[in-house]
């Protein structure tokens, strides 16, 4: 019996810690780690019972040290599923189990090692409960987000401006779409998924301040208003008005040899107001889909919202680009007029 208990926990411990990760702990992952658990143990069993072996006869320090590497692989995979609390106790309270099972000696009060295992195994399934309760497990990705509107704005601001991010939100997209799936299970969790969708797409505004900022410093160059670009502000500081504005007639003409840029830059602006309009519309149906618990309408939505953030991706890194070809045709001049000015001959006294 014990060798039958040992294996099957340690088959299907092992299974579950791989199958876990593959279908995000669903219940497709414990019924397939359990099948094959019980299957491989059969054989094991079956094995010893035909060459007349047992665990025993590993001695008493082999033993223990598979039990112990039992124990690891148990917290490993009830870890995945229900928190370190819950790994760690129900792991413990196993491990003094089979070691009572195994009929070993042991050097304190077996109403110690009693209680010791009743408060481990209690402990592990309380915090199990609790986890599962809050939904931490079955839906990892749709946690509460509850921070302050001026935060949410500056937290996407910032994930939007680093254009590698925008592989992550995709995955995150994809991730949502798999945890939808699950909402039926938990109906009380399907607001969250519409404030992980508000999360992902682009804070409402925040494409048109892109734009704002762009078209300012399309503005700034065209007119020549160097010495107030951020990026050259510094270099540009200590120089005498009258190459400023030698500085500023030659950006210029750098600028008006770009093509069509400030075409391009309408273009940029006509899409910005496109997908800002397709956020808030998105956002809405998904509010909409909520209150009515639609829950294939909510999974329609997350597919468009998914395709609205690649489009957007796109629109950032087309902003970005533009943002420093512009910085690059100040920052070039600047860098010219300098080094000529250091090359050029002082007057003979």
């Amino acid at each position: 019996m014990l060798d039958f208990i040992l294996a099957l926990t340690f088959f299907t411990s092992v299974c579950y810690a791989v199958l876990g990760k593959r279908f995000n702990h669903q219940r497709a992952a414990i019924g397939m780690s359990a099948s094959i658990g019980a299957a491989l143990s059969t054989g094991l069993i079956w094995w010893e019972n035909k060459n007349g072996l047992t665990i025993r006869n590993l001695g008493p320090a082999a033993l223990v040290l598979a039990m112990i590497l039992i124990a690891i692989i148990i917290y490993k995979a009830i870890k995945q599923a229900g928190g370190s609390f819950s790994g760690g106790g129900l792991a413990l309270g196993l491990f003094i189990m089979f070691i009572m099972l195994a009929g070993l000696d042991l050097p304190v009060d077996s109403e110690v090692i009693n209680s010791l295992m009743v408060t481990a195994l209690v402990v592990g399934f309380i915090a199990l409960l609790l986890h599962h309760k809050t939904g931490s497990h079955n839906y990892p990705f749709l946690h509460s987000v509850q921070p302050r509107l001026s935060e949410i704005k500056d937290e996407r601001a910032g994930m939007h401006r680093n254009r590698s991010i925008s592989n992550q939100i995709s995955k995150g997209f994809r991730k949502l779409r798999k945890d939808t799936d699950l909402i039926k299970e938990r109906p009380q969790n399907i607001n969250n998924t519409v404030a992980q969708i508000k999360r992902l797409l682009p804070a409402e505004g925040w494409l048109t301040q892109r734009m704002a900022a762009l078209r300012k410093k399309a503005h700034q160059i065209r007119n020549g208003h160097v010495a107030r670009l951020d990026e050259t502000k510094d270099l540009t500081r200590k120089l005498p008005l009258s190459l400023k504005k030698k500085l500023s007639k030659d950006i210029v003409g750098r600028y008006n040899k770009i093509i069509d840029v400030d075409k391009h830059i309408e273009r940029l602006d006509a899409m910005a107001m496109r997908n800002e309009k397709k956020i808030r519309e998105l956002t809405q149906q998904a509010e909409q889909y909520a209150l009515n618990y639609d829950y294939k309408g909510l999974t329609e939505i997350i597919e468009r919202a998914k395709k609205l953030q690649d489009q957007n991706s796109q629109l950032f890194k087309t902003i970005d680009r533009m943002e420093r070809k512009l910085s690059a045709i100040a920052q070039k001049v600047i860098n010219e007029t300098k080094r000529g000015e250091s090359h050029e001959p002082e007057p003979n006294a």
